[in-house]
């Protein structure tokens, strides 16, 4: 099994809830209170909260902020949040746990009902080095070599994705494979994953995400240490 290097690596996260969140129309200063109450303990100030003017509808609308100076992004909007970090490598784990957890909790309070969540789409991807070959001789495990076409150089590399029906908690999943931009015969995975609403805490995601992540890795026959790089 050959090892593969992260180099880089981002995660963003839809978490779609009901009911809807009515206070970010009609009761934002209990909602701003709530998200500064529970996130102020990681870092967040009122200067850092911001309003989303979106195309004008009240779905569209909603509001965003940026924790960890900057390396992680949160916007709420009526009926889900997403959470997205573009270098894993500069917010730790747990940070971005403790992140997701707070918010939920900001959310549930706001609310003033109860609260549940309707479903989740995890997105990973990352760049990185595969020991022993390029990107372009592991993808044609996967992908057979382009077809010659007239007045077309050869055909340098392929890519792929690939589709996977419902396994509860998961809906549907889809693996990327492609040839890295970032880094010379290097390997771009994207991994989505979407999953039903039993998983109703931060750290349900946090195994759950550790858990797919790993499967993908291994049904690969990639060797990764740690994914959150």
């Amino acid at each position: 099994m050959p090892g593969f290097t992260i180099s880089q690596s981002q995660v963003d996260l839809e978490s779609r809830f009901e009911p809807r969140l009515w206070a970010l129309v009609h009761d934002t200063p209990s909602l701003y209170e709530s998200l500064l109450r529970n996130l102020g303990p990681l870092g967040l100030a009122a200067t850092d909260v911001r309003p989303i003017v979106g195309d004008g509808s009240i779905g569209g609308s909603g509001l965003e902020f940026w924790m960890f100076a900057f390396q992680a992004t949160m916007r709420i909007r009526l009926e889900s949040f997403t959470a997205q970090c573009n270098s894993l490598a500069r917010v730790g784990r747990e940070q971005f746990v403790s992140l997701l957890g707070s918010t939920t909790a900001a959310i549930e309070q706001a609310s003033r009902s109860s609260f549940k969540f309707r479903g989740h789409t995890l997105s990973y991807s990352c760049h990185g080095t595969i020991d022993g070959m390029t990107s372009t001789e592991f993808i044609r495990q996967f992908a057979p070599q382009g077809p010659k076409i007239e007045q077309m150089g050869e055909s340098i590399a392929s890519g792929t994705a690939l589709y996977y029906g419902p396994a509860r908690p998961v809906l549907s999943s889809i693996v990327t494979l492609d040839p890295s931009r970032v880094i010379d015969g290097g390997l771009f995975l994207k991994i989505v994953v979407i999953a039903d609403g039993s998983l109703t805490t931060a750290d349900e995601l946090s195994r759950f995400a550790d858990a797919k992540l790993s499967s993908v890795f291994a049904a690969l026959n990639l060797e990764v240490k740690e994914w959150w790089l």
